[in-house]
């Protein structure tokens, strides 16, 4: 039994390392300028509304 259990761990930690090094899609460099820059206003009220919904 204890041999079937290792060699099930080394696959799952096997897989885990795979997936870090799937490939993503999108180009986040393009992406990432074509979204507004918040301003302060809407993290304060993200603050706020947060705030709120925790305090419930």
């Amino acid at each position: 039994m204890r041999d079937f259990s290792n060699t099930l761990l080394e696959v799952v930690g096997m897989l885990r390392f795979i997936q870090q090094f799937e490939v993503g899609y999108g180009d986040y460099t393009t992406e990432k300028y074509q979204l507004e820059e918040p301003t302060v206003e809407d993290f304060q009220q993200f603050v706020r509304r947060d705030n709120q919904e925790v305090n419930k």
